[in-house]
């Protein structure tokens, strides 16, 4: 925002010296659009940073949304796989000791 104001001053200083006819106006008028190509290479510049950094960020959140999606996939398995083991644990459980009592008497 101040380099923008230093451009715009020295715009304003370039075209009031072009208006008065001064032997410098044609310098003035080529500083002014350096620094306004400075100005807007500088922008540029600072766009495509943060664009790949945002890019980079992006690729982050990816990464941890497949591993979580991995991570609840596992624990889904490992509970269903405990609710099985649950449930026929205990009808084998009760059919075995059955067995054993009748064994005993």
């Amino acid at each position: 925002m101040l380099a923008q104001a230093r451009a715009d001053t020295m715009q304003q200083r370039a075209a009031a010296s072009a208006a008065a006819g001064g032997p410098s106006s044609s310098r003035a008028a080529a500083l002014a659009s350096e620094q306004d190509q400075g100005y807007w290479q500088y922008m540029q510049k600072q766009l495509s940073e943060r664009t790949e950094k945002l890019g980079s960020v992006n690729d982050g959140i990816d990464s941890l949304e497949q591993t979580t999606s991995n991570w609840l996939g596992d624990v889904n398995k490992f509970v269903s796989q405990q609710k099985k083991n649950a449930v026929t644990g205990s009808k084998f459980g009760t059919f075995f000791s059955l067995v054993v009592l009748r064994l005993v008497d």
